[in-house]
């Protein structure tokens, strides 16, 4: 993971730094609208104040349009970093095998025979076609996601303590099986991960390999299918817990919220705001758990285009 980090850094400094400063801000500013809607119901509707009602709702569009700017830049640039880094990685893949290599990262040693070794291929079309799109896409969003996503979700939830701590801490006790639930089951879908991406270089080893058997990588490619199945198994049962999980969010708020208003606790426009904040809360929340998954699965990935360049240049170091 450090080296992920460090790499992203490095070679993306200019573009990570402004990803940054729009992270902060798009985290900084979600949530001025759920008080404006708090506002427009509790004060201009309540109090039927056409003029206020129509600032208010001026506001919030202002807000909502410059929000939206700021994602929209926000995700370009963090696409653009992803796309370099692995422009970066297939460039060195295929100078490894060619023999004629510039520096980029991740660079492994190479021989000096220019010949192509049959055998590298299936490792290096492997790396180029699939295997580099999570690492690089993970260089995108290293630094972003936890400010963006991880600032929404702090100041979004302490928005809603200040408003109504009980409620808020309520709602917040459904997301705390979910820390326990994920780092679990995304250990087992790595495992798969790396299995199924092990199994895919040596199918494409075997088609350069004319003494392998046609029943012996058909019995790899069935053992390839069974990998993604189980993997895609977990990562939708997860799916699905984390999200009844969050719906139970919801029925908290509704039915907490609605017995306090009834009671003469809370307005009407807190519970507005609850209901708007718990979605804004769980998009983020969903992101970082993808996130985390990515983290894990990147710095995986890493580790094993590393042993692939480096199992391609020893193969070219041992014919030199």
């Amino acid at each position: 993971m450090r080296d992920i980090v460090v790499l992203a850094w490095r070679h993306h400094r200019k573009h990570q730094i402004a990803v940054v400063v729009l992270s902060i801000f798009v985290a900084g500013i979600s949530a001025v609208p759920l008080e404006l809607q708090r506002r427009i119901v509790d004060g201009a509707i309540a109090d039927s104040d056409v003029d206020l009602l129509t600032t208010l709702i001026g506001a919030l569009a202002g807000v909502l349009i410059l929000q939206g700017i700021a994602k929209y830049k926000m995700r370009m640039l963090r696409h653009q970093i992803a796309e370099n880094a692995m422009r970066d990685i297939r460039q060195q893949t295929f100078c490894g095998v060619s023999g004629d290599c510039r520096n980029v990262e991740l660079e492994a040693e190479n021989g000096d025979d220019d010949n192509r070794d049959e055998g590298e291929r299936g490792t290096a079309m492997s790396i180029i076609t699939a295997e580099v799109r999570p690492f690089g896409g993970f260089v995108g969003e290293v630094f972003s996601i936890p400010l963006s996503e991880g600032g929404v979700l702090l100041v979004v939830f302490g928005y809603l303590l200040y408003i109504q701590p009980w409620v808020a801490l309520a709602a917040l006790a459904v997301f705390i099986p979910q820390m326990i639930l994920v780092p679990i089951v995304q250990r087992r879908i790595n495992n798969y991960v790396r299995r199924h991406t092990e199994e895919l270089r040596k199918v494409g080893d075997e088609l350069d390999d004319e003494s392998t058997s046609a029943d012996k990588t058909i019995a790899r490619l069935d053992k390839v299918f069974s990998l993604q199945m189980r993997r895609f198994r977990l990562k939708y049962l997860l799916k699905l817990a984390t999200n009844l999980m969050n719906h139970a969010a919801t029925l908290i708020i509704l039915g907490l919220g609605g017995w306090l208003a009834i009671q003469g606790e809370i307005a009407v426009g807190v519970i507005v705001a609850f209901l708007s904040g718990i979605e804004r809360v769980a998009d983020p929340w969903r992101e970082l758990i993808t996130y985390y998954r990515t983290a894990s699965d990147a710095a995986m990935r890493q580790r094993q285009i590393k042993r692939g360049l480096d199992a391609i240049a020893g193969a070219r170091n041992g014919k030199s």
